[in-house]
């Protein structure tokens, strides 16, 4: 989710933008339903393949819990790259995380673990659903606050 920010790093296209009548948070969350929409819909393919592959798992909480930390890795990432200007920031930010979730385990994050369906948990993936919706929110007030 970190690019959906990306394109008003060019003045010009970010005037461009401003002119128009469509204000920068519609335009904002236009990208970001697009960007869950492609991200619901790859992994949904990829766990169709699994299931036609012959795995047995219960589909519908693997598809929630994959987009839950889809969403809060992005949410992470752009609320990092509205808070620094700096794509880079963003990118780093969501693989930290995630280097840290996969290192530091549920001892040090809680309910906001990403890697919690190894003990077959999911009340920690509606935290993270909630925080990363969260996060969007605010990476969008913040940019639409800068642009101005």
């Amino acid at each position: 989710m970190i690019p959906v920010f990306l394109p008003e790093q060019d003045k010009a296209i970010r005037d461009l933008i401003r002119a128009r009548y469509t204000s920068m948070g519609s335009i904002y969350l236009v990208r970001i339903f697009l960007n869950v929409a492609v991200m619901a819909a790859l992994t949904g393919v990829f766990l169709l393949g699994l299931e036609r592959g012959g795995c047995d798992f219960p589909f519908g909480n693997y598809f929630m819990a994959s987009l839950a930390g889809m969403v809060f890795l992005g949410g992470f990432g752009a609320a990092a790259f509205a808070l620094s200007d700096n794509p880079v920031i963003g990118y780093m930010a969501s693989l930290g995380y995630y280097l840290f979730s996969f290192g530091a385990g549920a001892k040090y994050l809680g309910n906001w673990y990403l890697f919690s369906l190894v003990s077959g948990s999911y009340k920690e993936k509606v935290y993270l659903a909630v925080t990363g919706v969260a996060l969007l929110a605010a990476a969008i007030v913040i940019r639409v606050q800068k642009t101005r």
